[in-house]
């Protein structure tokens, strides 16, 4: 741990010592319960978010609502740890250093993402809005046995609203920076007495682009989405509740795009050969600039219906099963994939786009109750999984001369001055799973439990791959010039994959006193491998990982002070992560080994009714152990040893510190919040280049809700990134392109009126 990472803990432990307690200790005497209980369901069990033994981070509709908080990338600032980026659509999500930090469009997340207990499969599918929420939960650290594959850095899952036992409806319409125009609405209540329920909810948006393209003149970064939701709840007897939802959400607009940083080395090695004349392309030198020679274009479509439905068997015996249907398509996707004026390489065009589609099954059925006197609280579950993924991305070779400069390495097989136009990538994808889980918790005595659990888990995919290069011939070559000659490296090329685990958790919980437990737990994950979308047949491994975690969760003074820390140590095997074969191959490789070690502290205080607190700090020490690779950024140095690096996307701290404040005004109430951000610097790649690096960064949000009298009516304010500080949505390097990304929003603004009825 270094220097600046025992200050922030130091920092934190002001808030946490017994002297800053006992400043307002007095003050809470005879005080009813000051902080909100949060129920959540991270252990598939209703709980207090007090009494689950792990990390977890939870936010309420009213947090939700006021911060908003309805999408994974707005999470990150509310939850230190949380590290997102966005590429092509696709969210990377890392939790604790382990996440998704690939985007071919192949590889599954690390940190899954379900809706209402429905595992979601697609990277594209975290990159929504989700509308009408009553509850997130972010589940720290693997979470092999009861979410199974794919949740080796954690899970988030989102808790969509239920319909309510009487009737009520809420509207709202916004403006924002971008001639943003936004409105959303809910209705709920009875529809047959107390035996059915509904709920219907809509939301739109639209806003303009905050990108400029010095090239074109125009606004990339544009964005209008829309979705309706529908969700029934069946009452039949009183011991079965049957819960039907149904969302489809539709989003365009004019990204992703491509910020070139520090030049382009493809451009450079023309003008150095003499092939362009310097100064002649036009690549961007400012932040939130572009010289994209292609307006980027990008659709998705998300239809999803779940079904869940609960029986209460008897007081010791219940039985849930929850059925999910995901029908998800990225694309038409376009865009040019070189941010410079130059033609160098588009990915899809407006006849052949990128496109990737799945629809996915899910069935998982739980069994739980409680044994021995109540002493034995146990949970049994059976999972069923099937997705069909079909992903197709073309890459355009645009201008003539990068065509004959690339083309170059076909010149022996289709004679001088061959071109290489474009390049095809198709993969056709059949995913089954199926697992079988339990868990146990015994009550020892009325302050000591211990538990256990255990999956297994069978998964089998079928995967049709092709990859086909486009060429022109060249003069002297076997085929008349200029003649178009596909060459196919491989073509339904079927390979077919297993992969079993075993995954066990064991814990132990002891209540100190009424508010503070300790808990410790050991647990393993893994998540699939797969077969690279642009090389043929070249498959990469499995990863898995073996997680120790201690923690305390602590309630005091009433409610006034809540206190939750954690430490935990990682051994990670076979971490994916991407690189490059050469100039334009991309593949998925394997690091053998690494460790993670870190800690956690959330806190918040609230000394009086009016006014809290809240803090929530994250270190993060990352090592890689054992791995070797060629950087094609830096060739000179050859096979490198990247013993000794961080992993990426792992600041060695993530800060937050937040207070509120509830004014009472006579005609109503003002809650306002300020809050600030920082991370530390962390790096995109393994190599561990400066130039791969997201420098220290901090932003200051500000918010203001006015409530009338009753709560019928409000304003809500907003001013997000106040500084306009400069961030890294994503970075990449590949030697056509150098460094290229985009940056995150700059600072934006915005109000919204809405009504209770």
């Amino acid at each position: 741990m270094n220097i600046r990472q025992l200050l922030l803990l130091g920092s934190a432990g002001i808030l946490t010592s017994p002297g800053f307690l006992n400043s307002f200790a007095a003050a809470q005497e005879d005080q009813v319960q000051r902080q909100e209980t949060i129920t959540v369901t991270a252990q598939k069990r209703e709980q207090s978010l007090q009494d689950v033994a792990g990390s977890v981070a939870a936010f309420d509709a009213v947090t939700i609502e006021e911060r908003g908080l309805s999408t994974i990338e707005s999470l990150v600032q509310a939850t230190p740890g949380l590290v997102y980026q966005e590429s092509s659509g696709s969210s990377q999500l890392t939790v604790r250093g382990v996440g998704l930090l690939v985007n071919t469009g192949v590889a599954e997340p690390a940190v899954g993402t379900h809706i209402d207990g429905v595992f979601q499969p697609r990277a594209s599918v975290s990159a929504i809005q989700f509308l009408d929420l009553e509850r997130i939960e972010v589940l720290r650290g693997p979470q092999g046995t009861l979410y199974g594959r794919n949740t080796t850095g954690g899970t988030v899952n989102f808790v969509l609203a239920k319909p309510a036992e009487e009737f009520e409806g809420f509207g709202a319409v916004g403006l924002g920076s971008y001639n943003e125009i936004s409105a959303k609405a809910y209705f709920t209540g009875p529809i047959a007495g107390d035996k059915m329920l509904g709920r219907l909810s809509a939301v739109y948006s639209e806003r303009d682009g905050f990108y400029d393209n010095i090239n074109t003149g125009s606004e990339p970064l544009s964005r209008q989405e829309w979705g309706v939701r529908g969700a029934l709840r069946i009452v039949p007897t009183s011991d079965i509740t049957i819960d039907l939802s149904a969302f489809h959400q539709e989003e365009q607009g004019s990204y992703p795009l491509q910020h070139s940083f520090n030049g382009n080395p493809f451009v450079d090695g023309l003008v150095l050969g003499g092939f362009l004349p310097a100064g002649s392309v036009i690549i961007p030198d400012k932040e939130w600039e572009t010289a994209d020679d292609t307006e980027p274009f990008t659709e998705v479509e998300t239809n999803m219906v779940s079904l869940e439905a609960n029986w209460t068997v008897s007081d010791k015996f219940q039985i849930k099963s929850i059925t999910g249907f995901t029908d998800h398509q990225l694309g038409p996707q376009v865009f040019d994939a070189d941010g410079t004026s130059l033609g160098i390489v588009n990915i899809g065009s407006t006849s052949n786009p990128r496109l990737g589609t799945s629809e996915a099954l899910s069935q998982e059925f739980n069994f739980s109750g409680t044994s021995a006197a109540d002493r034995l609280d146990w949970l049994v579950g059976l999972y069923y999984f099937h997705e069909d993924h079909e992903h197709s991305i073309p890459s355009y070779f645009v201008d003539p001369l990068v065509q004959t400069i690339v083309g170059a390495a076909f010149a022996p097989v289709l004679g001088d001055g061959a071109r290489f136009t474009d390049q095809q990538q198709q993969v056709s994808e059949t995913t089954e799973s199926q697992a079988i889980f339990a868990d146990v918790t015994y009550s020892l005595t009325d302050k000591v439990r211990v538990g256990a659990g255990a999956r297994y888990t069978d998964d089998s995919k079928e995967i049709d791959q092709t990859l086909i290069a486009n060429a022109t011939a060249g003069v002297g070559g076997p085929v008349p010039f200029g003649t178009p000659v596909p060459l196919p490296l491989c073509e339904d090329q079927r390979t077919d994959l297993g992969f079993s685990d075993t995954n066990f958790k064991v814990r132990g919980e002891w209540d100190v006193d009424a508010d503070a437990m300790l808990y410790g737990q050991w647990q393993n994950g893994f998540k699939d491998g797969g077969v690279n979308l642009g090389v043929c047949g070249d498959e990469f491994d499995k990863e898995e990982i073996e997680a120790l975690e201690i923690g305390v969760k602590t309630s005091w003074l009433n409610g006034a002070f809540v206190l939750n820390a954690s430490a935990f140590s990682y051994d990670y095997s076979n971490m994916q992560t991407l690189a490059f074969r050469n100039t334009t191959d991309s593949f998925i490789y394997n690091i053998p080994q690494a460790e993670i070690m870190g800690a956690e502290i959330e806190a918040v205080a609230r000394p009086t009714d009016d006014f809290s607190v809240d803090l929530g700090l994250a270190l993060l020490d990352t090592e890689i152990k054992e791995a070797e690779s060629f950087d094609t950024f830096n060739p000179a140095a050859g096979v490198q040893d990247l013993a000794g690096n961080d992993l990426p996307s792992s600041p060695s701290y993530t800060l937050l510190l937040g207070a509120n404040y509830e004014w009472d005004i006579g005609m109503g109430s003002i809650d306002l919040r300020g809050e600030i951000f920082n991370s530390d610097s962390y790096n995109f790649r393994v190599f561990s280049n400066p130039e791969d690096e997201q420098e220290n960064y901090s932003l200051i949000n500000l918010y203001a809700t006015y409530r009338s009298p009753g709560d019928r009516y409000l304003v809500r304010a907003f001013v997000k990134n106040l500084s306009d500080e400069a961030h890294y949505k994503f970075l990449l390097f590949s030697p056509l392109v150098g460094q290229a990304g985009e940056y995150a929003e700059p600072r934006t603004f915005g109000v919204e009126l809405g009504m209770h009825f």
